[in-house]
């Protein structure tokens, strides 16, 4: 599988697990998800593997020779903090605070999604233009 196929897959992840942690968010107040464990693990499940993806992401990057590219196309978007947040999850799961989670899962989560999906966007575009007029290196 080339570099930029798993590329698109990574951020295709993270599209579709940011989408999951607004679904299973949707009718809760932050009370209600302090009180359901089985939401709260959802939500927590789901941004991990955001964490892990960005993570895939920055290594295909690398590969590539564009070390912090998603960073330079997307400086609003804390990257480092989206790769680390899978490491917290991991590590310090016995300290995480809910409402660190909550406000996560319900403020911070669509620019990282949006961002990817804008990525993903700009890569499918690159193909198309690549197809046409041949090959080009990532902006």
């Amino acid at each position: 599988m080339s570099t930029e196929r798993r590329r698109i897959d990574s951020l295709r992840d993270i599209v579709k697990y940011c989408d999951q942690v607004e679904q299973f968010l949707v009718g809760f107040t932050q009370a209600a998800f302090e009180a359901d464990r089985r939401t709260y693990n959802a939500v927590l499940y789901s941004l991990q593997t955001v964490g892990e993806a960005a993570i895939r992401l920055d290594k295909e990057e690398r590969r590539l020779g564009e070390c912090g590219l998603m960073e330079r196309l997307y400086p609003d978007v804390p990257w480092r903090d989206v790769r680390g947040l899978s490491s917290i999850v991991r590590h310090v799961y016995d300290e995480l605070d809910v409402r660190l989670i909550w406000t996560t899962a319900t403020g911070r989560i669509s620019p990282v999604r949006d961002a990817a999906h804008q990525e993903i966007v700009r890569l499918q575009q690159d193909d198309t233009d690549e197809a046409r007029h041949g090959p080009t290196r990532p902006r």
